[in-house]
């Protein structure tokens, strides 16, 4: 999860930089660029509360998940540990 985050923030980064240096040459980059930096300059708000909610949904999936896991993980160390002795 922590790699589909970084990919989420690398995008949102590329978008805010893209807003402020766009791409002019070829024309067909230069139009998705332009594109990609009009509608992430016009929904600037749109974009923050967006990855603000991301954020806060990685948050809570760590907050749920990530102790299920290391929880998950502890129980079966003792069976392999055990297994190893036999």
């Amino acid at each position: 999860m922590s790699w589909l985050f970084l990919l989420l923030s690398l995008v949102g980064a590329w978008l805010t930089y893209n807003t402020y240096q766009p791409i002019y040459a070829p024309p067909r980059r230069a139009a998705f660029s332009f594109f990609a930096g009009w509608l992430t300059a016009e929904l600037g708000l749109h974009h923050l509360v967006l990855q603000a909610v991301v954020t806060l949904l990685f948050i809570l999936e760590h907050l749920w998940i990530g102790p299920a896991r290391d929880l998950a993980q502890h129980d079966e160390e003792p069976i392999e540990h055990e297994a190893r002795v036999n």
